[in-house]
Protein backbone atom coordinates (compact mmCIF):
# COMPACT_ATOMS: atom_id res chain seq x y z
CA UNK A 1 0.00 0.00 0.00
CA UNK A 2 2.78 2.44 0.89
CA UNK A 3 4.26 2.66 -2.65
CA UNK A 4 0.84 3.57 -4.01
CA UNK A 5 0.35 6.36 -1.46
CA UNK A 6 3.93 7.63 -1.75
CA UNK A 7 3.96 7.76 -5.53
CA UNK A 8 6.68 6.81 -7.98
CA UNK A 9 10.34 7.09 -7.10
CA UNK A 10 12.13 10.21 -8.29
CA UNK A 11 15.89 10.32 -8.79
CA UNK A 12 18.19 13.30 -8.62
CA UNK A 13 20.20 13.76 -11.81
CA UNK A 14 23.76 12.41 -11.28
CA UNK A 15 25.42 15.71 -12.24
CA UNK A 16 23.25 17.58 -9.75
CA UNK A 17 24.07 15.09 -6.98
CA UNK A 18 27.79 15.26 -7.77
CA UNK A 19 27.75 19.07 -7.78
CA UNK A 20 25.97 19.15 -4.42
CA UNK A 21 28.36 16.62 -2.88
CA UNK A 22 31.36 18.57 -4.20
CA UNK A 23 29.92 21.79 -2.74
CA UNK A 24 29.30 20.18 0.65
CA UNK A 25 32.77 18.65 0.66
CA UNK A 26 34.34 22.04 -0.14
CA UNK A 27 32.33 23.51 2.77
CA UNK A 28 33.95 21.08 5.20
CA UNK A 29 31.51 18.20 5.30
CA UNK A 30 33.46 14.95 5.57
CA UNK A 31 30.72 12.37 5.11
CA UNK A 32 27.69 12.23 2.86
CA UNK A 33 24.88 9.74 3.34
CA UNK A 34 22.90 8.99 0.22
CA UNK A 35 19.39 8.17 1.27
CA UNK A 36 16.07 7.57 -0.29
CA UNK A 37 13.31 5.09 -0.65
CA UNK A 38 14.47 1.98 -2.49
CA UNK A 39 17.95 3.18 -3.47
CA UNK A 40 18.39 0.15 -5.68
CA UNK A 41 15.97 1.65 -8.19
CA UNK A 42 17.97 4.87 -8.43
CA UNK A 43 18.05 6.30 -11.94
CA UNK A 44 15.43 4.07 -13.53
CA UNK A 45 13.17 7.08 -13.89
CA UNK A 46 15.82 9.23 -15.62
CA UNK A 47 16.48 9.65 -19.33
CA UNK A 48 18.95 8.33 -20.16
CA UNK A 49 18.54 5.71 -17.50
CA UNK A 50 21.34 5.47 -14.92
CA UNK A 51 21.97 3.13 -12.02
CA UNK A 52 23.16 3.08 -8.44
CA UNK A 53 26.72 2.47 -9.62
CA UNK A 54 26.81 6.23 -10.19
CA UNK A 55 28.51 5.90 -6.80
CA UNK A 56 31.71 5.29 -8.75
CA UNK A 57 31.32 8.69 -10.45
CA UNK A 58 30.80 10.37 -7.10
CA UNK A 59 34.06 8.89 -5.83
CA UNK A 60 35.89 9.84 -9.03
CA UNK A 61 34.55 13.38 -9.32
CA UNK A 62 34.44 14.57 -5.71
CA UNK A 63 36.79 14.75 -2.75
CA UNK A 64 34.27 13.66 -0.13
CA UNK A 65 36.12 11.66 2.53
CA UNK A 66 33.37 9.15 3.25
CA UNK A 67 30.35 8.12 1.20
CA UNK A 68 27.67 6.05 2.86
CA UNK A 69 24.47 4.67 1.46
CA UNK A 70 21.45 4.26 3.65
CA UNK A 71 19.09 1.35 3.48
CA UNK A 72 19.27 -0.84 0.38
CA UNK A 73 17.05 -3.81 -0.41
CA UNK A 74 18.86 -7.17 -0.26
CA UNK A 75 18.13 -7.97 -3.93
CA UNK A 76 19.89 -4.74 -4.96
CA UNK A 77 23.17 -5.76 -3.32
CA UNK A 78 25.15 -7.05 -6.31
CA UNK A 79 28.65 -8.39 -6.68
CA UNK A 80 29.53 -5.17 -8.51
CA UNK A 81 28.29 -3.06 -5.61
CA UNK A 82 30.17 -5.18 -3.07
CA UNK A 83 33.34 -4.86 -5.19
CA UNK A 84 32.97 -1.06 -5.23
CA UNK A 85 32.68 -1.01 -1.43
CA UNK A 86 35.71 -3.25 -1.14
CA UNK A 87 37.80 -1.22 -3.61
CA UNK A 88 37.42 2.15 -1.93
CA UNK A 89 38.39 3.18 1.57
CA UNK A 90 36.07 6.17 1.04
CA UNK A 91 32.96 3.96 0.99
CA UNK A 92 31.54 3.25 4.43
CA UNK A 93 32.06 -0.46 4.90
CA UNK A 94 28.57 -1.54 5.84
CA UNK A 95 25.30 -2.54 4.25
CA UNK A 96 22.04 -1.64 5.92
CA UNK A 97 19.41 -3.98 4.51
CA UNK A 98 15.85 -3.75 5.83
CA UNK A 99 14.58 -7.13 6.94
CA UNK A 100 10.95 -6.85 7.90
CA UNK A 101 10.68 -10.52 8.82
CA UNK A 102 12.50 -13.84 8.71
CA UNK A 103 9.27 -15.70 7.95
CA UNK A 104 8.67 -16.56 4.29
CA UNK A 105 4.89 -16.44 4.74
CA UNK A 106 5.05 -12.89 6.09
CA UNK A 107 7.60 -11.87 3.46
CA UNK A 108 5.40 -13.26 0.68
CA UNK A 109 2.41 -11.33 2.01
CA UNK A 110 4.57 -8.19 1.86
CA UNK A 111 5.72 -9.02 -1.69
CA UNK A 112 9.32 -9.35 -0.50
CA UNK A 113 12.07 -11.83 -1.31
CA UNK A 114 12.38 -15.01 0.73
CA UNK A 115 14.41 -15.39 3.90
CA UNK A 116 16.69 -17.78 1.98
CA UNK A 117 17.44 -15.19 -0.71
CA UNK A 118 18.20 -12.59 1.96
CA UNK A 119 20.53 -15.04 3.67
CA UNK A 120 22.30 -15.67 0.33
CA UNK A 121 22.94 -11.91 -0.08
CA UNK A 122 24.45 -11.69 3.39
CA UNK A 123 26.60 -14.73 2.65
CA UNK A 124 27.74 -13.12 -0.62
CA UNK A 125 28.82 -10.00 1.26
CA UNK A 126 30.62 -12.03 3.93
CA UNK A 127 32.35 -14.22 1.34
CA UNK A 128 33.53 -11.24 -0.71
CA UNK A 129 34.79 -9.50 2.43
CA UNK A 130 36.76 -12.56 3.51
CA UNK A 131 38.29 -13.07 0.06
CA UNK A 132 39.30 -9.42 -0.11
CA UNK A 133 40.75 -9.47 3.41
CA UNK A 134 38.30 -6.86 4.69
CA UNK A 135 37.01 -6.48 8.19
CA UNK A 136 33.60 -7.98 8.76
CA UNK A 137 30.76 -5.96 7.24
Amino acid sequence: MIPFVRGRSRSLEPAQAIDEIARLSASGYREIVLSGINLGTYGRDLTPRVELMTLRRILDETRIERLRISSIEPMDVTGELIALFAASDRMAQHFHMPLQSGCDRVLAAMHRCTARSIRRRVELIRHDCRTRGLARM
